[in-house]
């Protein structure tokens, strides 16, 4: 059911390996850099400047990016295409669509394996939360997001998603989580967008 791997005085516990598993144990500074690259290895412009812990988003850019929290959640909705508002990313049964501490076997399971949602994209809630873009500040008290990129600055990147250490109620479509962005957790992945 895994294998304990020791990197200096931290000791991760792997929790599925494999081609078709999620990348986690990746801090939002990892995600970034993998997004430049990949960008770099399909000969698109990277969408990050990066020097240290220094990251600017070059918005003009034509490749791959981490989303920003509102494009997350749309995508995770649905988008336009759903007809109604599921509390899961495509159900309202956790079980359906979602890996969590009641059904994964206390590990990360292989992308794709439950239902995707309306856009037909997997896994986006359960399995592992998913850092954005966005640095995390107060959501708007109606409920209405206006602001497509988030706080400008603080302390604690966001993660979206739930996980499969979790219960089910974390993994809804609404649920947020936050770390520093140098934190890495062997339940925090990343999915990439591009313009």
């Amino acid at each position: 059911m895994g294998t304990t791997l020791r990197l200096g005085r931290f000791t991760p516990f792997i929790s599925g390996e494999g081609d078709n598993y999620p990348m986690y144990f990746v801090n939002w500074f990892e995600a970034a850099e993998f997004a430049n690259r990949r960008s770099a290895r399909s000969g698109l412009t990277p969408a990050y400047a990066i020097s240290g812990t220094n990251v600017r988003w070059n918005r003009g850019a034509s490749g791959y990016r981490l989303p920003t929290e509102a494009e997350w959640e749309f995508a995770a909705r649905g988008g336009t295409v759903c007809r109604g508002y599921f509390w899961y990313s495509g159900s309202h049964a956790a079980e359906d669509v979602a890996w969590h501490v009641g059904n994964s076997g206390r590990s990360a399971q292989p992308v794709g394996m439950l239902r995707p949602n309306v856009l037909g994209i997997y896994d986006m809630s359960g399995n592992v939360m998913e850092w954005v873009w966005d640095w995390l500040g107060d959501l708007p008290a109606d409920g209405q997001a206006t602001d497509l990129e988030g706080a400008p600055s603080g302390e604690s990147r966001v993660l979206r998603g739930g996980n499969w250490r979790i219960s089910p109620s974390a993994a809804r479509t609404t649920s947020r989580s936050r770390d520093a962005p140098s934190v890495q957790w062997g339940n925090d992945g990343f999915r990439l967008v591009r313009p």
